[in-house]
């Protein structure tokens, strides 16, 4: 825990220099997600959004990560939905949508948006989204079992 209040510190004096740095509220916002402060990091990741001129996607997703924490699914669905729409040859968003259908109770919805992001993962292979999509398909489990999806790919 300690290089957790380090790291606090660190950005937080960070933030009291450069208030405006959307960087900076994402580093936040990633480390109040990482230690299951869901709702601080929902905070860091508005202000993150308020200040990224760029208006990246990666800020959008992380407030739906946050609300996911959260359990408010339907909020980042609308979020990752969006993404989808924006960013359809991405398959990182897809297999987000997937988490948030099998969180839900939704298998069979969960594993459609499983196979779209790994037939456009296999069109391009890229290591951080093919970790992400392998994550969200292989460790969802329900009670110590795999979970619907995982029973009916086979």
């Amino acid at each position: 825990m300690r290089h957790f209040d380090e790291a606090r510190r660190m950005i937080e004096k960070g933030l009291r220099e450069f208030p405006e740095s959307c960087a900076l509220w994402t580093c936040l916002g990633n480390l109040n997600g990482i230690l299951g402060d869901h709702f601080e990091a929902l905070i860091c990741f508005e202000a993150a959004i308020k200040r990224d001129s760029e208006r990246s996607s990666g800020t959008l997703y992380n407030k739906a990560l946050a609300l996911m924490g959260m359990g408010s699914h339907a909020d980042a669905v609308s979020i990752i939905d969006h993404l989808i729409e924006e960013y359809p040859e991405e398959p990182l968003y897809l297999a987000e949508r997937g988490n948030c259908a099998l969180e839900t109770g939704y298998p069979l919805e969960a594993l459609q948006y499983y196979r779209k992001a790994m037939t456009l993962f296999s069109e391009s292979l890229e290591m951080h989204t093919g970790v992400s999509i392998f994550a969200g398909m292989h460790t969802k489990t329900t009670n110590g079992r795999p979970c619907e999806s995982r029973r009916m790919e086979k």
